[in-house]
């Protein structure tokens, strides 16, 4: 009869929270991890958006300084007199002179549209035929028709516009106005930026970086040939770097940090850069996070062309993981300590029903003593009520164990009440109870046994004590008394009934087993 707690039930509870814990940090770590992606996602949404604004509105201004360049310096009389002789001339030379007239009458407004970031003075006549370039006056006479939508645009609607297209020579957002005279349409006139020229005009008001790809395709077929040298393969497949874009001072990367990271992410935005939409990513690199914005340039006609790309450090990402660790070590501590707190419980109640149980067991035979087994018993009464199963009681002692005592010393007589106790367990069922009454008394619980059979019980307990060889005592022998638990029993009826029974056996001979209910 064993009353230690088993460490295996104490293992398996072990094992079974350790489970539920990693099963709940991997919940948690989870939903955190969502719950980051989702922030993150949010954030670059918000992030793209207000980035787009930025540049729109560093592009506007540039747009609203046209205009008002357009207004108060070209379209006046003088100007549009001179365009008006050149779309209806078809002489060469007079075209010239009005070419030169133009060109030096307009020169200080030109110089002063270059220092305010503006790249492109360019007047066309009506059939898209290039009359005179600011930037490039040796270039003119070429049709445009099949290379600048602008221009189709503005003389088929006879409206201005403005809009980013590649042309011949330069990239430029471009501001086409129409001419008139006497109501009739005799050229445009295109004051435009570089982007360049935007790049500067946004990084005066912001501190980050820039750069500008456009699609290798849309630069193949409108650039003149002599100028496509200043385009490179980009870090984006099917898309160029324009090499004649400078690095301006105030630029928080240099080139060949924007290019390292144009390396790192060219596999990952490949396929979103078809998508026609701005987006943001969220980067790790030499220990800062960095925000890279793409936002694209269309086509009128919606196609995309090119790709703004803004590059900022931000320390949003920093602020995520350190909320991310902070929210997964305090999760993980209170886990932990849950953990920890509920295998101590654990362990103070295993404790605790171990110090119940040592209460009850007898220090010298570790079967129940007198407290273990009245309770045992009173548990038996209460199951016999409420079941009306047959329970029997055996009462036994030694017989004349104060002769052992006093012959062969306590010692040996203790070493007699083990070995009695061991012989005894061997013999009984796992259901049996055995305690220890006192002394040499000791009670057995047959549960599911009636008076037969636990006489029958009884009677070769008997004759096996009897036979059995005790150390240097030799043989010794027990008397026995055996009662039913009837329905009208308590603790003391039951008690004292097989307690007269057993000395029954005692006063007519000892060594026999007296049975009733």
């Amino acid at each position: 009869m064993n009353f230690k707690p088993a460490k295996k039930d104490l293992i398996k509870i072990i094992l079974t929270y350790f489970c539920i814990f990693v099963i709940l940090e991997i919940l948690f770590y989870s939903f955190v991890n969502y719950q980051k992606s989702n922030i993150i996602k949010s954030y670059l949404n918000d992030y793209t958006k207000n980035i787009t604004k930025q540049i729109i509105q560093s592009q506007n201004d540039l747009n609203a300084y046209a205009r008002l360049v357009f207004e108060n310096n070209i379209n006046n009389q003088e100007i549009i007199d001179i365009i008006a002789k050149a779309s209806n001339s078809k002489d060469n030379e007079e075209l010239s002179l009005l070419r030169a007239k133009l060109y030096n009458k307009l020169l200080p407004t030109y110089k002063t549209l270059t220092s305010n970031d503006i790249s492109q003075l360019h007047f066309h006549l009506p059939d898209t035929t290039s009359f005179l370039r600011f930037h490039d006056p040796s270039k003119y006479g070429d049709k445009l028709k099949k290379i600048r939508e602008t221009l189709n645009f503005v003389n088929k609607n006879q409206i201005s516009i403005s809009a980013f297209e590649v042309g011949r020579i330069l990239n430029a957002f471009r501001n086409v106005f129409p001419l008139y005279k006497n109501n009739k349409l005799i050229g445009t006139v295109e004051i435009s930026s570089s982007f360049d020229q935007i790049k500067k005009n946004y990084l005066k008001v912001y501190k980050t970086s820039l750069n500008f790809i456009l699609k290798e395709t849309i630069i193949e077929n409108k650039t003149f040939d002599e100028l496509k040298k200043f385009y490179n393969k980009s870090e984006y497949k099917s898309y160029l770097n324009d090499t004649q874009l400078t690095n301006i001072d105030n630029m928080q990367l240099s080139l060949k940090e924007i290019k390292a990271i144009d390396i790192t992410l060219s596999n990952d935005v490949e396929s979103r850069l078809e998508e026609n939409l701005a987006f943001s990513v969220l980067i790790e690199r030499n220990k800062y996070s960095q925000i890279v914005t793409y936002i694209p340039l269309n086509n009128i006609d919606g196609k995309i062309f090119a790709y703004i790309i803004h590059y900022s450090f931000n320390e949003f990402l920093n602020k995520i993981k350190s909320n991310y660790y902070v929210s997964l070590s305090i999760f993980s501590l209170i886990n932990i300590s849950l953990f920890v707190l509920i295998i101590m419980s654990y362990k103070q109640k295993i404790k605790l029903i171990q110090a119940k149980k040592i209460s009850q067991i007898d220090a010298l035979t570790s079967i129940y003593n007198r407290l273990g087994i009245d309770r045992r018993i009173e548990e038996e009464l209460e199951r016999h009520k409420r079941y009306k199963d047959n329970t029997t009681i055996i009462f036994f002692d030694i017989d004349y164990f104060k002769k052992v005592n006093d012959t062969y010393g306590h010692q040996i007589g203790d070493q007699i009440l083990i070995i009695l106790s061991q012989l005894v367990l061997k013999f009984l069922r796992k259901i049996d109870i055995l305690g220890r009454w006192g002394g040499e008394e000791f009670i057995i619980i047959l549960p599911n046994t009636n008076l037969e059979k636990a006489s029958a019980v009884a009677e070769k307990l008997r004759i096996t004590i009897e036979k059995y060889n005790f150390l240097e005592i030799g043989t010794l022998t027990c008397s026995f008394g055996v009662t039913s638990l009837l329905s009208n029993d308590n603790y003391d009826s039951v008690i004292k009934r097989v307690d007269s029974l057993l000395y029954k056996a005692k006063k007519t001979g000892r060594n026999k087993v007296i049975s009733s209910k």
